[in-house]
């Protein structure tokens, strides 16, 4: 896992797992139950999960494969 981002309350952990060459957003109880991945996409690779201040949300990077500017998303994580 790369990049974790710890949600304002320390309940959960946003991270970077990579695997088969593609970069997808997980999301993981901090007690490392209950994993799940978020936005899993064929477009392009996530990187640098940020939680929102209310834990509700998670803004991150998105690279399109093959080059090109990326772009800011966020997701429901609640």
């Amino acid at each position: 896992a790369v990049a974790p981002a710890w949600s304002p309350d320390g309940r959960r952990i946003a991270y970077t797992v990579t695997a088969d060459g593609r970069s997808t957003l997980w999301v993981m109880r901090a007690d490392g139950t209950g994993k799940r991945a978020l936005g899993v996409t064929a477009d392009g690779d996530d990187h640098d999960p940020t939680w929102t201040p209310d834990g509700q949300r998670i803004a991150f990077r998105r690279v399109p494969r093959g080059g090109g500017t990326g772009r800011v998303l966020t997701l429901d994580v609640a």
